[in-house]
Formats: structure tokens, C-alpha cells, sequence
């Protein structure tokens, strides 16, 4: 794992680090949690110029510092100073077993630090109202919201969003992005296949397809949502980016499946004609076989 620090031309590095750990030798994929590898997949700096990271990793590997949150689970939280020369802090957050990652990393102005991800640990710790709402049983996974002080040693409150399969098999839901408001407020994006995700003041109160997106607020004290709501249509889809402006207004990014995703007056183009759109000239967006084909 490794954490690089450009200057601001770009021309340069301020420093490059390595973080301890190795990968086990039967291969590497990027986001799959690996036993024995330490493997970030979020950054978030401060105004001094502190990296706060977040991924999966095994405390055997890379060590919970003393007086950290947590030592127990397979997501962690670290914070390297502005030199890049030293981890100042490392805690973990979740449950037993090795289900957990965190995907997405923020931070307010106070210095608090908001990491979002995935668990499928019955026992990942939660504060009231918020349950685990069947997470950990039958390989049903779900997403995972955690707000820590900026000592990365204690959590003011902690949250898992999830469900139950709407038919038989495994329910699975994950948290892949997160950000903060000025009023404290945060917001979680991610993706669901549970048919009773919490919603609250939903623009879309139930699920449209075989997987749908979502969006929820929590409030600055982590005691209830604000709002929470899928986006999708009768395919799939996925939330991977998020963020708020200075009217609370959210704003997320991903993928559709759905020809019937939800879309706004204005939108162009007007509507998805899916597979049939994707090879043909009707799209802006041609294949390239196609093109390559006519010249």
C-alpha cells in the first residue's frame, strides 16, 4: 500500500510512503479484502496537510495504535502526518471475521472524521436507534456509517443501514461514499438489493429493480435519518460519488441498467435505449468496434 503526496505543480513528489504489510502470493484485485495485505481505498486531507486514509487490512499486519477506537475487525482508520513520515494514529472498526472495508473518508471542521463502507459482522458496534437489521446472518451484508473524534479514539456514533433479501439468497447493501455538511449533518451513498432498506422523506420509498442506489442524512447526532431514499429504475444501479453544496443540496454519481431510470425533464439525453443504443450510431457514445468497423 502506498500514499503519495503531489506539490502543486504536479511536477514532483512531496513524499511517497509505503505502509507495512504484504500480499498473500496468489494474486492482487483492487477492493477485495485481502487477510493479509493492507489495502487503502479512501483519502481525505486536512487544512494542515494530515492524510486520513481508510481501506481493509488485518491488525496483525497493520497495528492499531495505543488508545485507538478499536482493535478488532478488518476496516481501518489512519491518519499520516503532513510529512509523510509517520502514522500518527491506526484503529480499526467493525466486528470478528474480516467482512469489513472502509470505501469513502471525510472530515469536518472541527477535524472529525467520517468513515462509510461495508460490513458483514452481526456484532459491528452500533448506537442507538440504529440496528444491524438482519447484517451478519445468512451472508447479508450492509453499509456501515462511523463518526471518530479526531484522535481517531472514540466514535460519537456509529451506524449500520441494511436489510433482508427480497427473495432467496444473500441481502447485501454497502456504503461507498460519504460526505459532511456545514451543519454537522452527514450523508451516505452507496448501493442495496434489500426491499426494506430504512427510508425516511423518501423521494423514492421503495426499490425499482434488482439492485437500486441510495441516499441518507444523518443528523449532526447520529440519532436519526433525515432522509433516506433509493434511485433506480427496474435494472441495476450504483452510487459511487457524492457530494454537498453549500444549500444542502446532495449530489451523487454512478451507473444505471434501468431504461426506465428516473430522470428529470431537462435531462439529456432524453432517455437510456440500453443494449441496442450501445452498438448502434444513435448513441453519442459509439462503440468503438462499431467505428472501427465503419472505417
Amino acid at each position: 500500500a502506498f500514499v503519495a503526496k503531489f506539490t502543486p505543480d504536479g511536477s514532483s513528489l512531496a513524499y511517497s510512503t509505503l505502509l507495512s504489510g504484504s500480499l498473500i502470493q496468489i494474486g492482487y484485485s483492487p477492493g477485495v479484502i485481502l487477510g493479509s495485505a493492507v489495502s487503502p481505498s479512501a483519502i481525505a486531507v486536512d487544512a494542515v496537510g494530515n492524510a486520513f486514509l481508510g481501506g481493509s487490512s488485518n491488525p496483525s499486519i497493520l497495528p492499531p495504535t495505543a488508545g485507538a477506537y478499536s482493535n478488532s475487525g478488518s476496516a481501518f482508520v489512519a491518519k499520516l502526518d503532513a510529512s509523510g513520515s509517520k502514522l500518527t494514529f491506526v484503529t480499526y472498526l467493525g466486528g470478528s471475521g474480516a467482512s469489513d472495508i472502509v470505501h469513502s473518508i471525510a472530515l469536518d471542521s472541527a477535524g472529525n472524521i467520517y468513515a462509510a463502507g461495508t460490513t458483514a459482522a452481526a456484532d459491528f458496534p452500533v448506537t442507538a436507534p440504529f440496528a444491524h437489521g438482519g447484517v451478519g446472518t445468512s451472508g447479508n451484508s450492509g453499509a456501515f456509517l462511523v463518526k471518530l473524534d479526531p484522535a481517531g479514539a472514540h466514535a460519537a456514533w456509529s451506524a449500520v443501514l441494511g436489510g433482508t433479501a427480497p427473495i432467496a439468497g444473500s441481502a447485501f447493501s454497502g456504503g461507498t461514499a460519504v460526505a459532511v455538511d456545514s451543519t454537522g449533518s452527514t450523508y451516505i451513498a452507496g448501493f442495496t438489493n434489500t426491499t426494506n432498506f430504512p427510508t425516511a422523506n423518501a423521494a423514492q420509498p421503495r426499490m425499482a429493480g434488482n439492485t437500486d442506489g441510495f441516499l441518507a442524512k444523518v443528523d449532526p447526532t447520529g440519532s436519526q435519518l433525515l432522509y433516506s431514499t433509493y434511485l433506480g429504475g427496474s435494472g441495476s444501479e450504483q452510487i459511487y460519488g457524492l457530494a454537498v453544496d453549500s444549500a444542502l443540496r446532495a449530489y451523487v454519481v454512478g451507473e444505471s441498467q434501468s431504461v426506465d431510470f428516473p430522470v428529470t425533464a431537462n435531462a439529456l439525453p432524453k432517455r437510456f435505449a440500453a443494449a441496442p443504443c450501445l452498438i448502434s450510431n444513435a448513441t453519442p457514445f459509439r462503440s468503438e468496434e462499431r467505428r472501427v468497423g465503419k472505417e
